[in-house]
């Protein structure tokens, strides 16, 4: 639907596809948990996991960066892009 719209009213559109983002403004999930129990005791991280679970985070300002760069550096009428590397379990 949006190459046709695309096409038919002559835009150009970007498709962004994220991984999580994190930034000074993120207060909560797992990494924020993480944070505050280091904060309370540095010499202690407990975490509920197998060790097998991954997961991928980019950085907000590097997110922001990259679809701006995105944008100014594509000409196609529909873009599409992967912020970020996709885990896999």
């Amino acid at each position: 639907m949006i190459n046709a719209y695309c096409e038919g009213f002559g835009f150009q559109s970007w498709i962004f596809r994220f991984v999580s983002i994190l930034g000074e403004r993120y207060t909560n999930g797992h990494v924020f948990d993480f944070y505050k129990q280091l904060k309370r005791d540095p010499t202690k991280l407990r975490v509920l996991a197998t060790a097998r679970q991954r997961k991928s985070y980019l950085y907000i300002q590097d997110c922001v960066d990259a679809m701006l760069m995105a944008m100014d550096k594509t000409a196609d009428k529909v873009n599409v892009f992967n912020l970020g590397l996709m885990a896999t379990a």
